[in-house]
């Protein structure tokens, strides 16, 4: 009876066939709610995406667990997310990874200084800062090397006048360049207590010199930077060829100058803009 009157056996057949189908899962347990419909992965449902699936909700369905480390990657092609598992992906050895120039931090003289009196640096980090970088220097000096460098410390010991000494192994401060090498030898203005607070500048520096054997090829590049530093003179002893190389005339450039001088001969040696004496070769090589 519907109201107040029996309806025909032909009307109730027509009722259900239109009656909207109602969906009853046996699904998991829900565990929350999307607005917009269930949009899960079409392998994990049961259904095979149903869109009344629950009456919208999501349901949890069980699947292997994730790997720790593993990255989620989620597809968004289409209107129904997809989440893919993929293997990690292994970091580049830092042997095969270079950065690019124009992305390597330089570093100021200020900073440098900064990390050196902070105590950063170790006794065995053997380092200088050549043109803004943080370079190593040798660890170990080899016999010739040793040998040339005190002959070369004791020759120029015996020239140097009053107001001027010799400094092994020290750092020099040169701001054109963002520098602060430290040189085997240096004849500098002054005395050993004029440097107790600072390093030596190019105006305080008559001669800088380097002791070259495996290094000879960097100690040639470094004539760049003495020059465009404004260094008056910059030796060095070339153990490889055995021959000193003299670098004169600093210049934004470089040195506009370099004489080769062989055995037998002799090095003017300048202190002030005066010649103070000279060395022979022979007396500085091992």
């Amino acid at each position: 009876m519907v109201g107040n009157r029996w309806i025909s056996s032909t009307e109730v057949v027509t009722i259900i066939i239109s009656a909207p189908a109602v969906h009853r899962s046996t699904e998991p347990k829900v565990t929350g709610s999307n607005p917009v419909g269930c949009n899960r992965i079409v392998g994990d449902c049961p259904r095979k995406w149903d869109p009344r699936c629950m009456d919208g909700r999501l349901a949890e369905v069980s699947r292997p667990p994730r790997p720790v480390g593993w990255p989620l990657i989620r597809d968004r092609t289409s209107d129904m997310s997809t989440i893919v598992e993929t293997q990690p992906i292994a970091a580049p050895a830092a042997s095969d990874w270079v950065p690019l120039p124009e992305s390597i931090f330089r570093v100021s003289i200020e900073q440098y200084e900064a990390m050196v009196r902070s105590g950063i640096f170790t006794k065995r980090d053997r380092l200088q800062l050549i043109n803004g970088y943080l370079v190593t220097k040798p660890m170990t000096q080899k016999p010739p090397h040793s040998t040339a460098d005190d002959l070369c410390g004791k020759a120029l010991d015996r020239l140097c006048p009053i107001g001027w000494y010799v400094r092994a192994s020290k750092p020099i401060r040169l701001p054109n360049t963002t520098s602060m090498p430290e040189p085997d030898r240096c004849v500098v203005r002054g005395d050993i207590r004029d440097y107790a607070a600072r390093d030596p500048e190019p105006i305080d520096i008559a001669l800088v010199v380097e002791i070259a054997d495996s290094s000879l090829s960097e100690d040639r590049d470094m004539a760049r930077i003495y020059g465009a530093s404004a260094v008056p003179v910059y030796w060095i002893v070339n153990l490889v060829n055995r021959q000193v190389e003299l670098y004169s005339g600093p210049s934004p450039a470089g040195y506009r100058y370099c004489e080769v001088l062989k055995s037998g001969q002799q090095i003017p040696v300048f202190a002030g803009g005066v010649e103070i004496g000279r060395i022979g070769v022979d007396d500085i090589l091992p």
